[in-house]
């Protein structure tokens, strides 16, 4: 039989899942340390961490190295202030090869410090905000301006 504490640590659980859907954050292997309230912007501070891969030069296998220096990356706006997420992320080494990976998430792409709900909002507000051209046929375009003019 379960306590009652147990209970409300699971519904605690679920509530911070909950949350960092809630802003974006998909990526199960996402682990929120700390949130920061400051008077301009809300600061969280995360870690990406996950067992150890196979090395993709030689398929040997790795070891937990260290962290990266955190990575700020720009998400959605939470409670209409601006939002930024340091997350720091693992690096592996491999034993036989000695080459180093860094942790991988669908959160940001490879070398790109922008969040992808982040892209997403920018792409519709550039979608919205074009001009559209109606031709002779009666469809309407997106429209793009040509070089010369």
């Amino acid at each position: 039989m379960k306590s009652d504490k147990t209970i409300i640590r699971k519904n605690h659980m679920e509530h911070i899942k909950n949350t960092t859907k809630l802003i974006g954050i998909k990526d199960l292997n996402i682990k929120i340390m700390l949130v920061l309230k400051h008077t301009s912007h809300i600061e969280i501070r995360a870690e990406l961490d996950y067992p150890a891969p196979e090395c993709p030069h030689c398929q040997g296998k790795m070891i937990k190295y260290d962290f990266q220096r955190p990575s700020t990356i720009p998400l959605l706006d939470v409670q209409g202030m601006a939002t930024v997420l340091k997350l720091k992320k693992r690096r592996f080494q491999c034993k036989s090869c000695r080459k180093i990976s860094v942790t991988k998430t669908s959160l940001v792409k490879k070398h790109c410090q922008i969040s992808q709900p982040v892209w997403a909002k920018i792409t519709q507000l550039l979608i919205e905000n074009r001009p559209t051209q109606t031709s002779q046929n009666g469809s309407t375009s997106l429209f793009l301006p040509s070089k010369d003019s």
